[in-house]
């Protein structure tokens, strides 16, 4: 290498990746509250005994899990709709 010369930089995918990853994380800790920024959607079913709950397009959780994820978070309800013709 002869002098003024960079040395070589090689970067791989995951680099690519993690640099992706920490670029939008950044923008979404302004643009969000904190309570947003980790958010997990739990579809859950209160009239089936004991009640069900499953990952928003995901697998149906253990009924530990369930209750982990729900003992300290928020809650907002909505009720399914069906179309009449």
């Amino acid at each position: 290498m002869s002098a003024g010369e960079e040395p070589e930089t090689r970067v791989s995918w995951a680099d690519a990746l993690d640099a992706l990853a920490e670029s939008y994380l950044a923008g979404a800790t302004r643009s969000r509250p904190h309570h947003d920024r980790h958010l997990v959607l739990v579809h859950l079913e209160a009239s089936a005994d004991p009640p069900v709950g499953s990952l928003h397009l995901g697998p149906v959780l253990p009924d530990a899990l369930r209750r982990q994820l729900a003992c300290d978070a928020g809650a907002a309800s909505c009720s399914p709709t069906t179309a009449s013709p």
